[in-house]
């Protein structure tokens, strides 16, 4: 059963990967020069990035492919079982989370977030789940020049729990680990225009950016209690560590000189409903 949880996550790490590769344009550019140039402390009649284009850009085309991997399929049950047989809904129980969390990021403080799950109801082992979070810019931290007031994360992934405890306890252990595709965005507090130009000196175009997004990979390894289990509410609390590690480009295309690995750990209270 873990073998397949574990072809799973590395199912969607090899996904997001693919998809950084068709997401991402060429970084022609560097992010530390548009927040520079974001920045309160810059002049207001020039916030002008001029980029070089390298001329490689993806081809779009080479990625609408079929990977042929169906993350439901991953979690089905042995082929071997006859199709007459009718199975309920291994996927009937529906969570929510929340809490906070600290950072290693010298520029960030905190991490609150909310994420909603759909839970195998093999006591909740497998789970889908989908997300977002909020992590605050320090004031003290020359981003807070920059960039808006705090970064926003939006993650949607896979993990399992490995339970501890019998399955016929008011109490429940369980040590939970995952995988999430992650994108951190935020808005710049001042417009900044950006010239590109080919490799012989040419205006290509011009534009103007007020905000952008990293793609991250989130990896997790953590430890849950339930404090009440019954047939139809499961209430508990997680402490997960873990790391979100970005791509090398921006969504808008400058190389990542900015954001390091974002290493973490997570508070948060969970509840689980069965509604069937």
């Amino acid at each position: 059963m873990i073998k397949r949880q574990l072809m799973l996550i590395l199912a969607l790490l090899v996904f997001s990967t693919f998809f950084f590769s068709c997401w991402s344009g060429s970084g022609a550019g560097l992010l530390s020069d548009v927040i520079g140039e974001a920045s309160d402390d810059e002049d207001d009649d020039d916030r002008t990035v001029t980029v070089i284009d390298d001329g490689d850009e993806v081809d779009f085309g080479d990625c609408d492919q079929d990977n042929g991997i169906d993350l439901f399929d991953i979690f089905s049950t042995s082929d071997n079982e006859p199709d007459t047989v009718v199975r309920k809904s291994r996927w009937n129980w529906i969570g929510f989370s929340t809490g906070s969390g600290v950072v290693s990021s010298s520029d960030l403080y905190s991490f609150n977030h909310f994420n909603f799950y759909l839970n195998s109801r093999n006591r909740l082992k497998n789970y889908f789940s989908i997300g977002l979070g909020i992590s605050p810019i320090q004031k003290t931290s020359y981003l807070s020049n920059s960039l808006s007031d705090a970064v926003m994360l939006y993650n949607i992934g896979v993990g399992h729990r490995i339970y501890t405890t019998p399955r016929h306890t008011l109490l429940g252990h369980y040590i939970v680990f995952g995988a999430n595709y992650n994108i951190m965005a935020w808005d710049y507090k001042n417009a900044v225009s950006i010239e590109r130009y080919d490799e012989d000196g040419t205006l290509v175009s011009s534009d103007e950016i007020k905000s952008d997004a990293l793609e991250g990979i989130e990896i997790y390894f953590g430890s849950g209690l339930n404090l009440l289990q019954t047939k139809k509410v499961i209430v508990g609390g997680t402490i997960t560590p873990g790391a979100i590690f970005w791509y090398w480009n921006t969504l808008q295309g400058f190389e990542n000189d900015v954001f390091k690995p974002f290493y973490y750990v997570k508070f948060g209270i969970n509840i689980q409903l069965n509604p069937s």
